[in-house]
């Protein structure tokens, strides 16, 4: 029988190390738990969350995203970096989750360097449990996204960018449905 005390944790754990950032030692602090005993939670809960997403309802139908996120992806797919550069607000801010954040126009603007070197990547604007997003296809003709990446907007201007690169576990189960 499990443990009713496991679930808390499990979310816990989850929600602190992959929504929140927070550190494996800041978890174990925070829940007063051992750090294996976090590292065991996490991987439950993960695991868990990917078998609710097995059974969870299908997706919506298609519906059509707004404009200034289609306009993102075609810049963003050019590649015109000036173009994505110039849709950021001046107080934007970057999440690249787990990785590192950043504020501010010219930090963020580095952000895109990185996506400068790389060849084959392409942006498809779509939906992911009812929120837009950008599905993230790593190579030609790639069945589904590698990861995904929010934005957050104000009028036409980007104020926020969650970038889930380096969480692409959070891919591995979604139900991605394109634009």
């Amino acid at each position: 029988m499990p443990d009713p005390h496991e679930a808390p944790a499990q979310r816990g754990c989850v929600i602190l190390k992959d929504v929140l950032d927070h550190s494996l030692e800041e978890i174990a602090s925070e829940l007063e738990l051992s750090l294996p005993a976090v590292k065991a939670a996490l991987h439950r809960g993960r695991t868990l969350l990917r078998q609710l997403s097995e059974t969870s309802a299908p997706p919506a139908p298609a519906r059509a995203v707004q404009p200034a996120l289609l306009r993102y992806a075609q810049l963003f797919n050019a590649p015109d970096w000036d173009g994505v550069r110039a849709m950021l607000a001046d107080d934007v801010r970057l999440d690249l989750v787990s990785r590192r954040k950043a504020a501010g126009r010219r930090d963020v603007a580095l952000y895109f360097t990185n996506y400068a070197g790389i060849v084959g990547w392409h942006l498809v604007p779509g939906w992911l449990d009812g929120r837009e997003v950008l599905g993230v296809y790593q190579a030609p003709g790639a069945e589904q996204p590698g990861y995904f990446v929010e934005l957050v907007w104000r009028e036409d201007r980007v104020v926020g960018i969650r970038d889930f690169r380096y969480v692409p576990y959070i891919a591995q189960e979604a139900r991605f449905t394109p634009a």
